[in-house]
């Protein structure tokens, strides 16, 4: 069925191709003769002060230029045109008529609400000020200012109400979570928007995606967020789309923009590393609450205690601070660009090339292999338009990515970075190590034995020293190449306004890692009578070897074609817009061991929309998604998602005319359905699926098949109805507001098997098919303002901010009830996704512990759920259903489920002369999770800070604060289930970005022939507030000892010939 579908889309793609040629070429269309007008001059802004770069255009579009940097512009009209038009961000357009001029002089007036800037959308561009629907969009130029390697991260706060979360930040492979209006997908909570860009579809691998782009080459990102921008993408438009459009040539003389960027990169957070005395007192501590006749020093003697504070014979008492040891406090990253932009009537081009550094943040003392951390990256865009002739015109867009990572043997970034990172805090500083010491006779000093062996511990055998400098190395090489070639037809001979257009284009992805890994012999110390004896001996039967060699590999593909034809045209005070479009992808994956990409993915979506405004002040748009995707069974693979919306901006009635400083007072609603493919239910969920393999009661029957998961063959895409009810307004011409409150709610979506169905049916519960019965809601609002004034000709400033809250909610899953002695019947609906329980701890006693025996002794419950009985210094718990047991009947929901409801970010800076500072806030609220109690119950134990101010009688009679219950080396009632103690709220506000720029007067930087040369020093990640217990866990994203944010200072400088 699949093969069909797609062989009567390439029939019909084929075919419209075909028919942009033919009409380009076999049509006969009388020639128009022409005047032809030579017109010069000079543009300015409201103050008389010359703009660069504003665009110059006849009337028809056909003939245009730019000013330069002196606001100069020369053009050639030659098309029929009686006007020319100025335009220039954050201007309004300005129609001047030629009237055989030959000089045309401009001045622009300013434009807050940017009505006439053209908004891509991905399939269809809309005009800002008649858009009805949800849509959020920025320039990529503020950017520029994150140093950062990974756009999803630079992306970060500067787009307005697109929630990103960092949830990696291992340099270089920096990764993030990205969501549009909270989570759409009840099946995947964290599914990312789908990203286009340029109008292909990246439907797989989004953070890769974003990796490939540096936001020098972005012109704009654009959020589409409501049923009426993402109908039209069907079954991949459901969690909403990021649409980003690189940037163009621009006609003029060739323009070499060239710039370099250093930075210097720290953690922001650096977990507090127990000396070696500090380690030996809270284990004594521990070991005493377990069993107080040891006495106050059970394991460590107020000697050894002594020795370790003293420092005179660290080979028998260690102070070995593991992450000085191999962590570097500064790392370094450097980026170059080129961009190069220029062309004439026919032909524009804009190239760009880059290239990054990424140093490694550990400290590699053998250099054999090199198997520190490291990255080179380049990567490479071009886009050219080309004019054919009066009607036909092409575009070619070609970029591509080359990236080289290096990392040790034992893996690839994230898990081999986490590790080690993680594995500095697992050792405790009283550990002998890394190596073994030279042993020398000490009669006539002769080595007797050379050392350097790797030491280890006997509940930790993992080596730092030994990842970093003897176990191998990892090198890997990834390749990412993109092509699109599309025609574009003016069928203005046929009518007005109608234009025929197509495109093909391809990805290619391609990675292959070659592994070298040797094993090396380990040893720990040893226990002797003779304590200052130093010895070791060997654990485990490893042993040295050489190198072994391995590869690995996994590619991707995807072939796009889009076929299209557009409409646009203005009767008077009537527009009308309207458009068709079919679009074909088919995408394969190979991995290596994977057998679930054995077939190809593939998709079509297809759409009409219609637009129509009057007189500026009335707008209504109806849009018809048609997709399918091979997901489902043959006979449920199409689905249509229509919506409608429609504006009013009551500041253009004839009765405001008079209100001046009333810009913009736009009412916006819409309506309509969205669907989703990504079930998180397998490949193909609606097909049973069987297993094959060996073994059986039957010894003779080497092989065997059987049943697994029985498929729902009435699978479908999930729906969700959305409704958007918004506000835009815009007051003196520099305040601009924008509210919009948004409800979602699906009514089939998808749920697995619960014990309410009866185990006599016969199929397993994890067996039994899923269902579409369930219903899910999410909702909530998205709102900004910013305001921007132009002081004088010198200053000007800005301010601005958005915050998005939204909170889902699971209405039916088919859950089933508890007992009724539970304080929650249910833990899933009625709550939002990922809702955590806990025991709740009770502060009635004033400090929430059993701070004596005689506290136990009145206490009127027991403990069930396999918990250990209470000791003095435990938390004290709340009996919430009153049955005198505390057990999981008593948990309460914590939080606001797994995704943060609330992500917000403003922003403001000011320019005076060549001076410029800007910064960026960025924070998120309401959301929060559990974090580990029990890292001293780890290897040797693991102590961080909040364990130095664990619950102790002494601490506890003297009033001091106490941040953690007593210490043990066993597990307790505190610290076995979750519970109120370790639950943290991760709301945070973090000063994101800021910039100071400086750029040199025209006339010096005249002197070396540059147009602009500017200076500029950055910082990101600069400083965090955040409401942790354990400050030396990370807010954003991950637990104790998680490789934290990075803080970067950059220095960069740009030059503009």
């Amino acid at each position: 069925m699949i093969n069909n579908m797609r062989h009567k889309v390439n029939i019909k793609i084929a075919l419209l191709l075909t028919c942009m040629f033919l009409s380009a070429f076999g049509a006969k269309v009388s020639a128009q003769s022409s005047t032809v007008y030579t017109i010069k001059g000079v543009v300015t802004d409201e103050f008389g002060k010359p703009l660069s770069g504003v665009v110059v255009n006849s009337e028809t579009g056909k003939n245009g230029t730019s000013t330069d940097i002196e606001g100069s512009y020369m053009l050639t009209v030659d098309d029929g045109s009686k006007d020319i038009v100025f335009s220039y961000l954050g201007y309004k357009d300005k129609k001047v008529a030629i009237a055989e001029k030959e000089t045309i002089d401009a001045k622009l007036e300013p434009d807050a609400l940017k009505s006439d800037e053209i908004i891509d959308m991905g399939f269809v561009q809309q005009r800002r000020g008649a858009i009805s629907g949800a849509v959020s969009s920025v320039k990529g130029t503020p950017m520029e200012a994150a140093p950062v390697s990974s756009f999803g991260a630079a992306m970060n706060g500067f787009v307005t109400n697109l929630m990103v979360r960092e949830n990696n930040f291992v340099l270089g492979n920096e990764t993030v979570n990205m969501l549009i209006r909270g989570a759409s997908n009840p099946q995947n909570g964290w599914q990312a928007p789908l990203i286009m860009i340029d109008g292909v579809m990246s439907s797989y691998n989004s953070n890769d995606v974003l990796r490939y782009l540096t936001a020098k080459e972005v012109e704009s990102i654009t959020l589409l967020k409501d049923a009426s921008t993402q109908a039209l993408y069907g079954v991949k438009g459901n969690a909403g789309v990021i649409v980003i459009t690189t940037k163009r040539g621009k006609k003029g003389p060739v323009r070499i923009d060239v710039s370099y960027d250093q930075s210097v990169q720290q953690p922001t957070i650096s977990p507090k590393f127990l000396h070696s005395w500090e380690y030996a007192t809270l284990k004594n501590e521990a070991t005493y609450n377990d069993n107080p006749s040891l006495g106050k020093t059970p394991v460590y003697s107020s000697l050894d205690i002594a020795n370790y504070i003293s420092g005179e014979n660290r080979d028998l008492y260690p102070d070995n601070n593991w992450r000085d040891m191999f962590y570097k406090k500064l790392t370094t990253m450097s980026r170059a660009n080129v961009n190069v932009t220029g062309g004439s009537d026919k032909f524009t081009y804009f190239t760009q090339v880059n290239f990054m550094h990424q140093g490694g943040q550990y400290k590699v003392t053998n250099e054999r292999y090199k198997s520190g951390f490291n990255t080179n990256w380049f990567n490479y865009r071009t886009n050219v338009d080309i004019k054919v002739n009066k009607y036909l015109s092409s575009y070619l867009r070609l970029s591509g990515t080359v990236r080289r990572d290096r990392t040790p043997g034992t893996g690839l970034f994230y898990n081999v970075d986490q590790t080690l990172f993680q594995n500095m805090y697992y050792r405790g500083a009283n550990v002998y190590g890394p190596l073994t010491p030279a042993v020398y006779d000490p009669t006539d000093g002769t080595m007797l034995d050379p050392g350097g062996k790797l030491v280890v511990e006997e509940k930790n055998t993992y080596s730092i020293y030994g990842v970093l400098n003897r176990m191998g190395y990892n090198k890997a090489t990834s390749v990412n190449i993109n092509s699109q070639f599309g025609l574009d037809l003016d069928l203005s001979f046929v009518t007005k306004g109608l234009k025929l257009g197509g495109y093909i284009a391809y990805q290619t992805y391609g990675y292959n890692s070659l592994t070298a890994i040797q094993s090396n012999e380990l040893v720990k110390r040893k226990t002797t009578d003779d304590p200052s004896v130093l010895a070791f001996e060997t654990i485990g039967t490893t042993k040295d070897s050489e190198l072994s060699y391995g590869k690995g590999y996994s590619s991707y593909y995807h072939l796009d074609y889009r076929a299209y034809l557009d409409y646009q045209r203005t009767f008077g005070k009537h527009n009308v817009q309207a458009t068709a479009f079919i679009y074909y992808q088919n995408l394969s994956k190979a991995d290596m061991g994977s057998s679930n990409n054995v077939l190809p993915f593939n998709t079509v979506l297809s759409g009409v929309e219609a637009a129509y405004g009057y007189d500026n002040r009335y707008f209504v748009k109806v849009d018809l998604g048609y997709s399918a995707t091979e997901q489902f069974a043959p006979d449920r693979r199409w689905i249509a998602t229509p919506a409608i919306s429609g504006a009013w901006n009551l500041a253009n009635e004839h009765f405001m005319k008079n209100v001046k400083w009333l810009n913009e007072f736009k009412i916006r609603a819409s309506y309509g359905r969205t669907a989703e493919d990504d079930l998180q239910n397998g490949r193909h969920g609606y097909l049973d699926e069987n297993q094959f393999g060996t073994g059986g009661s039957v010894p003779v029957l080497a092989y065997s098949t059987w049943e697994n998961k029985k498929g729902y063959a009435l699978l479908q895409a999930q729906t969700m109805l959305k409704q958007n009810y918004g506000i835009d307004v815009g007051l003196f011409n520099g305040f601009t507001f924008s509210f919009d409150y948004f409800k979602e709610r699906m009514d089939n979506m998808l749920i697995h098997a619960t014990s309410t169905i009866p185990s006599y049916q016969g199929i397993p519960i994890n067996n039994y098919p899923a269902t579409q019965v369930g219903v899910y809601e999410n909702k909530g609002y998205d709102l900004s303002a910013n305001y921007y004034k132009r002081i004088n000709a010198d200053w000007s400033f800005n301010v601005g901010g958005w915050v998005s809250y939204a909170r889902n909610k699971v209405i039916y899953k088919d859950e089933t009830e508890l007992g009724e002695s539970y304080s929650y019947r249910r833990k899933e609906e009625g709550f939002p996704l990922g809702t955590s329980f806990g025991l709740m701890v009770d502060y009635s006693n004033g400090n929430g512990y059993f701070n004596s025996q005689e506290e136990i002794d009145r206490y009127e419950c027991t403990y069930g759920w396999n918990m250990p009985s209470p000791r003095v210094g435990d938390l004290i718990f709340k009996d919430i259903n009153g049955d005198y047991i505390i057990d999981e009947k008593d948990q309460v929901p914590f939080g606001y489920g797994g995704i943060p409801q609330v992500f917000y970010a403003f922003n403001g800076g000011f320019k005076y002369k060549n001076l410029e500072f800007s910064f960026l806030f960025q924070g998120v609220a309401r959301t929060g999770g559990f974090e580990s109690s029990t890292w001293h119950l780890n290897y040797e134990g693991i102590y961080t800070r909040l364990h130095e101010g664990a619950w102790t009688p002494e601490r506890y009679a003297a009033g001091k604060e106490i941040t953690a219950p007593a210490l043990s080396n066993s597990q307790t009632s505190s610290d076995m289930r979750n519970n109120s103690y370790n639950w943290n709220d991760r709301a945070f506000l973090r000063l994101k970005n800021v910039e100071i720029a400086y750029t040199l007067p025209l006339n010096v930087s005249k002197k070396i022939s540059a147009d602009k040369i500017r200076f500029s020093l950055s910082g990101q990640n600069l400083v965090t507030w955040g409401r942790m217990k354990n400050k030396d866990i990370e807010p954003e994203y991950g637990g104790l000892y998680t490789i934290p944010a990075y803080r970067v200072y950059n220095v960069g400088v740009s030059v503009l010939f």
